[in-house]
């Protein structure tokens, strides 16, 4: 009986674990890839949405030649997402929690951090204009910039 008592603790605190990591990381389909900044240059993506798109999770990834981007005071993007005249969507994106960067290839020293700028959870069908900008922090020599959309993307609930 404690073994089965021990068991069910260790699934429940496992359950408790990778769920919502699995949420967060795998739910949803992607809508797409739009490079926003290249070549010292920002410029916005217009996107399509639909209804059934909702919520859609935005995510930003950033190609920089760094160990580390920035530090937990300092902005390095911002990002604001707008329909119809309406701002959907507005964040600042610090990528402060990476870790462990992705690696572009093992010839070159640039590194892929990613964060996440938020989830829209109603979409108004129609064209959405995703505006990423440079944040307040200095001395980041950022190669690419790139907008991830993904579609129907499960939300965990915070309880």
């Amino acid at each position: 009986m404690r073994f089965l008592s021990v068991l069910v603790l260790i699934a429940g605190a496992a359950i408790g674990i990778f769920y919502p990591w699995a949420m967060s990381n795998f739910s949803g389909h992607a809508i797409g890839t739009w490079r926003v900044y290249e070549g010292g240059r920002f410029r916005p993506a217009t996107v399509r949405l639909a209804a059934r798109d909702a919520p859609v999770r935005v995510l930003v990834d950033l190609t920089a030649r760094a160990e580390r981007v920035a530090s937990q005071q300092h902005t390095v993007l911002t990002l604001t997402a707008a329909s119809g005249g309406r701002t959907a969507l507005a964040s600042t994106l610090s990528f402060n929690h990476t870790d462990n960067p992705r690696q572009v290839s093992p010839q070159l020293p640039d590194k892929i951090f990613r964060d996440e700028a938020g989830v829209i959870e109603t979409v108004t069908p129609g064209a959405y204009v995703f505006t990423v900008g440079p944040g307040d922090a200095d001395g980041i020599d950022m190669r690419a910039v790139d907008l991830i959309l993904r579609a129907g993307t499960g939300s965990v609930d915070e309880r």
